[in-house]
């Protein structure tokens, strides 16, 4: 019988965590279809500003975190059997751009092509000394920012230079509240690709992903994400740094276009995922969690089948090919939508795995890595 290795149980509900707060946005910005979620009142306000200060690139960052995170756990357990597991995982992108394919057909933003496109980045650091590695993720993270704030003509030249190419003969994407299903997939999977790369590079995204791809990667090399004194105390001084850093730029510098609006960005979602990780991961491996841990848990087991799933059904709710319901809801609606319809995938994950031993898109993507169907059924 196939062994599944085990899993860390806390990594799994941060997993599950991101994954809501990457709900949250995708469903305020009404999945790029149509103008983020507004409207009047306190209610309104509140999950504009969770938009805006807790979700906003933040949750992408973390999931970006996991997914480094992931490929030491993998390249490690591998190697502890003998097995270079590095060719094999490539193997495991290319079949996440097929499920990032699919995805696209209902979502332009969806990540898992980004992820498989540049998910390879860190098997190039894998075996790179810990100290340039480091530097490597710093630059990415902090130094490429930084530059553009202070050279900011030359920056936004390279920038227009290579997102002018990227989107040369690009047509605008078709009207969400119109255009048929088939109108949006062919856009989507044609012009709306060189689209999304371009505002990787323009929003600054593309580095911070591949700088938390290197942080996750350096973290399961190094076995910080396990509950050993040397960790725990890293886990306190990236809370407190990283929320000492989030909140002076959230109340002390000024939000907007300026030159210094890149490196401000930087600090601030940066600032904001290392806090969380600290926090999470001290909270999370504390007995006292261990009830939220079991129900969140579940949902991270399943992220992929979790993520695709959320696409579909609320592109179809917020598209003109579906219910085109994007204008009914405002942010705190689109709030509420969000809480509830996770609270329904926790509960269906939770009740997934009683019998199986992995969610459905999860198993497929196992066995295509492995090229051998493995056991689901407990």
């Amino acid at each position: 019988m196939e062994a599944v290795q085990p899993r860390v149980q806390a990594v799994d509900a941060i997993r599950a965590m991101a994954l809501f707060g990457i709900l949250f946005v995708h469903a305020h910005d009404f999945y790029n279809g149509f103008p983020p979620a507004g409207g009047e009142g306190l209610w309104n306000a509140a999950a504009d500003w969770c938009y805006g200060e807790l979700f906003l690139a933040k949750a992408y960052l973390i999931f970006s975190f996991l997914f480094g995170l992931s490929l030491s756990l993998q390249l490690m357990r591998s190697a502890e059997r003998g097995v270079d597991f590095r060719g094999r995982f490539l193997w495991r992108l290319a079949l996440l751009s097929g499920f990032g394919a699919a995805d696209t057909l209902f979502y332009s933003g969806d990540i898992l092509m980004i992820f498989a496109v540049f998910g390879a980045v860190p098997l190039l650091f894998y075996r790179v000394r810990t100290v340039r590695a480091v530097l490597s993720a710093s630059f990415l993270c902090w130094g490429i920012p930084l530059l553009a704030s202070v050279f900011p003509a030359a920056a936004d030249l390279i920038q227009n230079a290579l997102c002018g190419w990227l989107e040369k003969g690009c047509a605008p994407a078709p009207p969400a509240g119109t255009a048929s299903w088939g109108e949006l997939a062919r856009w989507n999977v044609t012009d709306g690709l060189p689209a999304r790369l371009s505002y990787m590079i323009r929003s600054g995204r593309l580095w911070g992903m591949l700088a938390m791809f290197l942080w996750g990667m350096l973290a399961g090399r190094r076995g910080l994400y396990l509950p050993h004194p040397p960790a725990r105390r890293l886990w306190k001084a990236a809370a407190a740094a990283g929320g000492a850093v989030w909140l002076g730029v959230l109340l002390g510098a000024p939000a907007g276009d300026g030159p210094w609006h890149a490196w401000r960005t930087a600090a601030e979602n940066s600032g904001f995922a290392a806090f969380f990780l600290g926090a999470a991961l001290l909270f999370f491996h504390s007995p006292r969690a261990s009830r939220v841990s079991d129900i969140l848990s579940p949902a991270g087991r399943m992220s992929l089948t979790c993520y695709m799933g959320q696409n579909v059904v609320f592109t179809w709710i917020f598209f003109g090919w579906g219910l085109n319901a994007a204008r009914d809801f405002s942010a705190g609606q689109c709030a509420a939508l969000v809480c509830a319809f996770y609270c329904v995938q926790i509960l269906a994950c939770r009740r997934w795995l009683r019998t199986f031993r992995q969610g459905p898109l999860e198993y497929l993507w196992r066995s295509g890595t492995r090229m051998k169907w493995g056991r689901i059924i407990k």
